[in-house]
């Protein structure tokens, strides 16, 4: 492993999420500048699988995830298969909500809080973050194409009405 002590902290940001977080990933960079921290924005699943391995095989310590509950899926199942996959501890992980419903926002009742990296990264490595556990639901399936073995986690999962709707 490649530990990287410049880049303890990895803020995830999809600049799409919530209809655009341009302004967050600016607002972003200069928040990390003074800390140990990097920067990543990524709208594909394979760019953020990229940067996510390459952040976990140089020993990354904390995984912001700034986005939707679409965004937080993928990187947390990225993070957690990866890890898995490779025998690496996984870091610990914190959900800033950006996107457009945020439902894991409601349902673990994160509270609203101004300017929320900025915070974390002050008390980064100090007691008083607070943590909480949340519901995720893993699923596994064989990839038709590849006969890969697959899994995804998600907030929720819908069947009926509001299944249809997200196809809309």
């Amino acid at each position: 492993m490649n530990l990287n002590l410049e880049h303890r902290i990895s803020v995830l940001i999809n600049p799409n999420a919530g209809g655009g977080n341009k302004q967050l990933a600016i607002h972003a960079e200069e928040i990390c500048a003074p800390y140990p921290a990097q920067v990543h924005t990524t709208n594909t699943l394979i760019g953020m699988r990229q940067k996510v391995q390459r952040d976990l095989e140089n020993g990354v310590e904390l995984y912001v995830i700034c986005g939707g509950d679409g965004t937080l899926a993928a990187a947390a199942n990225q993070i957690a298969t990866y890890c898995a996959t490779k025998g690496l501890r996984v870091p610990k992980i914190a959900y800033i909500p950006a996107g457009t419903g945020n439902l894991l926002k409601t349902l673990i009742d994160i509270e609203e809080i101004e300017d929320p990296l900025n915070l974390l990264l002050e008390r980064f490595g100090k007691e008083g973050i607070p943590t909480r556990a949340f519901p995720l639901v893993k699923t596994g399936f064989v990839d038709a194409q590849t006969s890969e073995p697959k899994s995804l986690f998600y907030t929720m999962v819908g069947c009926g009405m509001d299944a249809a709707l997200l196809q809309d």
